[in-house]
Protein backbone atom coordinates (compact mmCIF):
# COMPACT_ATOMS: atom_id res chain seq x y z
CA UNK A 1 0.00 0.00 0.00
CA UNK A 2 1.21 3.33 -1.23
CA UNK A 3 1.94 6.07 1.95
CA UNK A 4 0.76 9.29 1.04
CA UNK A 5 3.40 11.39 1.48
CA UNK A 6 2.09 15.06 2.04
CA UNK A 7 2.09 17.14 4.87
CA UNK A 8 -1.04 18.91 4.43
CA UNK A 9 -4.44 18.21 3.56
CA UNK A 10 -5.72 18.86 0.09
CA UNK A 11 -9.31 20.43 -0.53
CA UNK A 12 -11.17 20.74 -4.21
CA UNK A 13 -11.37 23.86 -5.09
CA UNK A 14 -11.97 25.66 -8.38
CA UNK A 15 -10.69 29.35 -8.68
CA UNK A 16 -8.93 31.13 -12.08
CA UNK A 17 -5.00 31.58 -11.20
CA UNK A 18 -2.58 33.85 -12.86
CA UNK A 19 0.88 32.54 -13.24
CA UNK A 20 3.90 35.17 -13.96
CA UNK A 21 7.15 34.09 -15.10
CA UNK A 22 10.60 35.24 -14.46
CA UNK A 23 10.40 38.29 -17.88
CA UNK A 24 6.82 39.04 -16.74
CA UNK A 25 4.89 36.92 -19.40
CA UNK A 26 1.37 35.57 -18.25
CA UNK A 27 -0.83 32.98 -18.39
CA UNK A 28 -4.26 31.68 -17.08
CA UNK A 29 -5.19 28.95 -15.17
CA UNK A 30 -7.71 27.06 -13.15
CA UNK A 31 -7.18 25.57 -9.53
CA UNK A 32 -8.32 22.01 -8.87
CA UNK A 33 -7.02 22.00 -5.28
CA UNK A 34 -5.44 23.48 -2.69
CA UNK A 35 -3.36 22.99 0.42
CA UNK A 36 -0.86 24.82 2.70
CA UNK A 37 1.65 23.50 0.94
CA UNK A 38 0.93 23.54 -2.96
CA UNK A 39 -1.89 23.95 -5.52
CA UNK A 40 -2.81 21.66 -8.32
CA UNK A 41 -3.23 24.11 -11.55
CA UNK A 42 -4.49 22.86 -14.91
CA UNK A 43 -3.37 25.38 -17.94
CA UNK A 44 -4.18 25.36 -21.58
CA UNK A 45 -0.28 25.42 -22.71
CA UNK A 46 2.96 22.77 -21.13
CA UNK A 47 5.00 23.76 -18.42
CA UNK A 48 7.95 21.95 -17.65
CA UNK A 49 9.36 20.59 -14.13
CA UNK A 50 11.06 22.98 -12.00
CA UNK A 51 9.45 26.28 -13.38
CA UNK A 52 9.23 28.85 -10.75
CA UNK A 53 6.08 31.29 -11.29
CA UNK A 54 4.70 34.03 -9.43
CA UNK A 55 0.78 33.04 -8.71
CA UNK A 56 -1.64 35.24 -7.93
CA UNK A 57 -5.33 34.13 -6.76
CA UNK A 58 -8.41 35.05 -5.20
CA UNK A 59 -9.32 33.31 -2.07
CA UNK A 60 -12.49 34.13 0.18
CA UNK A 61 -10.49 35.89 2.97
CA UNK A 62 -8.11 38.07 -0.09
CA UNK A 63 -5.73 37.79 -2.69
CA UNK A 64 -2.62 35.44 -2.43
CA UNK A 65 0.77 36.16 -4.43
CA UNK A 66 2.75 33.42 -3.77
CA UNK A 67 6.46 31.96 -5.73
CA UNK A 68 5.70 28.25 -6.55
CA UNK A 69 7.89 25.76 -8.17
CA UNK A 70 6.54 23.15 -10.54
CA UNK A 71 7.13 19.25 -9.09
CA UNK A 72 5.03 17.55 -11.76
CA UNK A 73 3.26 17.78 -14.87
CA UNK A 74 0.02 15.32 -15.78
CA UNK A 75 -2.56 15.52 -18.86
CA UNK A 76 -5.90 16.50 -17.39
CA UNK A 77 -8.85 16.96 -19.39
CA UNK A 78 -6.43 17.36 -22.52
CA UNK A 79 -4.87 20.04 -20.61
CA UNK A 80 -1.24 20.22 -18.85
CA UNK A 81 -1.90 20.32 -15.16
CA UNK A 82 1.08 20.11 -12.85
CA UNK A 83 1.26 19.78 -8.97
CA UNK A 84 3.10 23.39 -7.87
CA UNK A 85 4.40 24.06 -4.59
CA UNK A 86 4.57 26.59 -2.54
CA UNK A 87 8.28 28.70 -2.30
CA UNK A 88 8.27 30.77 0.98
CA UNK A 89 5.09 31.98 1.65
CA UNK A 90 5.03 35.36 2.71
CA UNK A 91 3.43 35.71 6.70
CA UNK A 92 -0.23 37.28 5.16
CA UNK A 93 0.24 34.79 2.48
CA UNK A 94 -0.03 31.69 4.34
CA UNK A 95 -2.58 33.11 6.97
CA UNK A 96 -5.11 33.89 3.61
CA UNK A 97 -4.77 30.55 2.69
CA UNK A 98 -4.47 29.17 6.08
CA UNK A 99 -7.73 30.75 6.78
CA UNK A 100 -9.45 29.74 3.14
CA UNK A 101 -8.52 25.96 3.49
CA UNK A 102 -10.34 26.05 7.03
CA UNK A 103 -13.54 27.30 5.40
CA UNK A 104 -13.57 24.66 2.49
CA UNK A 105 -12.77 22.26 4.81
CA UNK A 106 -15.87 23.49 7.17
CA UNK A 107 -18.02 23.37 4.13
CA UNK A 108 -17.10 20.43 2.65
CA UNK A 109 -17.94 18.75 6.39
CA UNK A 110 -21.05 20.56 6.69
CA UNK A 111 -22.44 19.28 3.49
CA UNK A 112 -21.90 16.11 4.63
CA UNK A 113 -23.53 15.95 7.90
CA UNK A 114 -27.46 15.07 8.41
CA UNK A 115 -29.47 17.41 9.71
CA UNK A 116 -31.17 15.65 13.30
CA UNK A 117 -34.54 16.15 13.77
CA UNK A 118 -35.64 18.69 16.63
CA UNK A 119 -36.67 16.95 19.91
CA UNK A 120 -40.33 18.04 20.76
CA UNK A 121 -44.02 16.64 20.65
CA UNK A 122 -44.61 14.08 17.69
CA UNK A 123 -46.91 15.11 15.15
CA UNK A 124 -49.93 12.56 15.14
CA UNK A 125 -50.83 12.60 10.96
CA UNK A 126 -54.63 13.73 10.64
CA UNK A 127 -56.81 11.51 8.57
CA UNK A 128 -57.58 12.43 5.05
CA UNK A 129 -61.58 13.26 4.62
CA UNK A 130 -62.20 10.60 2.46
CA UNK A 131 -60.67 8.02 5.32
CA UNK A 132 -63.49 9.69 7.79
CA UNK A 133 -66.49 8.07 6.10
CA UNK A 134 -69.33 7.46 8.19
CA UNK A 135 -71.08 3.72 8.15
CA UNK A 136 -74.67 3.48 6.70
CA UNK A 137 -77.27 4.11 8.92
CA UNK A 138 -80.01 1.61 9.06
CA UNK A 139 -79.09 -1.39 7.86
Amino acid sequence: MLKDRRAHERVNHRCPVVLVDADGTERNGMSLDLSEGGVLIQCPTPVAVGARYRLRMHLAPGPVHVPVVVRRVARVGGQCAFGGQFVDPSPRAREILRRALAELIMRRSLANVEVAPRPGRRKIPRASPASRSVPPRGG
